[in-house]
């Protein structure tokens, strides 16, 4: 079974094996509101030049990301079958000061699957971020 992907203005019309993706999220391209379709836009041409168009693919990337010299969460859902945390650990490791935090049972979209751990992750992350030397946190 496959669900059929609209361009909304963004990529080509295609296919994604049902199997990949989590159907509780999807949402009809035809029923977003304008803004939300423009959103998208947005975000995927961001993506397209961060990470290369039209394959999303860019073989510079991984060296590029050593340059990035500021603490990097990577949050990657244990069971993403679109992109494993296999990928994720290299991102990790390409940049500078990345951690690859695995979110257990979710998928390509840990913030949607399982959002209470990511939000914990993402929250133990700052605070660690924001401790001085002893421990002390300096954001409450």
């Amino acid at each position: 079974m496959h669900l059929y992907v609209r361009s909304a203005g963004y990529g080509t019309a295609g296919t994604i094996p049902t199997a990949t993706y989590d159907a509780r999220f999807y949402r009809d391209p035809e029923t977003l509101p304008a803004g939300q379709v423009a959103v998208q836009r947005d975000n995927m041409a961001t993506l397209r030049v961060l990470a290369g168009d039209p394959y999303v693919y860019d073989p510079k990337l991984l060296r590029r990301l050593r340059r990035v010299d500021v603490p990097a969460l990577l949050l990657w859902g244990e069971s993403d079958r679109i992109v494993t945390p296999a990928y994720g650990a290299a991102y990790a490791e390409a940049f500078g000061r990345g951690r690859l935090q695995v979110i257990s049972e979710a998928g390509h979209l840990p913030q949607l699957e399982q959002p209470e751990a990511t939000c914990a992750a993402i929250d133990g992350y700052l605070r660690e971020m924001t401790a001085d030397p002893r421990g002390h946190a300096l954001v409450r």
